[in-house]
């Protein structure tokens, strides 16, 4: 079931996997039900946890779906997630002078410049295979903090 089955609108990336969510065998549920519920006169204290633990989760489930429909909630994630990474971006000062690139570079530049370095580091053209394995993590670590 996605969205666009089941909703009006834009769809929206964090709610995916919530969208994606097989519905639960009707049968386990029961099962489950009928256990808790025996457990309500042979485990009063069980039982009561169980029940607040349940209502505490409801009450999230509630919250975080009601956030997520918020334009302005969605808004500000973004301007937090592009914050985030341009900070974690900035911290990777090592990684970006190995590759030889600046901060703010696009995922693009950041192949090439990985590209370029890496035909005269691979340890199959004679380079230092320790020099290259680094060349490779700031690779990667790059490509994690960088936006589309």
């Amino acid at each position: 079931m996605t969205q666009k089955e089941t909703l009006p609108g834009k769809y929206n990336p964090l709610k995916a996997g919530y969208y994606d969510r097989k519905p639960r065998d009707p049968a386990i549920t029961a099962r489950r039900t009928a256990f808790w519920e025996g457990l309500k006169d042979t485990a009063p204290k069980l039982y009561e946890n169980h029940a607040r633990e349940t209502k505490k989760v409801e009450t999230q489930h509630l919250i975080f779906e009601t956030l997520l429909e918020d334009p302005a909630t969605l808004a500000l994630y973004d301007e937090l997630a592009l914050l985030y990474n341009s900070v974690r971006q900035k911290n990777l000062s090592v990684e970006l002078s190995l590759l030889g690139i600046a901060v703010g570079s696009t995922k693009r530049d950041i192949r090439n410049a990985y590209r370029r370095k890496a035909r005269k580091l691979h340890p199959d053209v004679g380079g230092d295979p320790d020099a290259f394995k680094q060349l490779h993590d700031a690779y990667r670590a790059l490509l994690k903090v960088t936006p589309e």
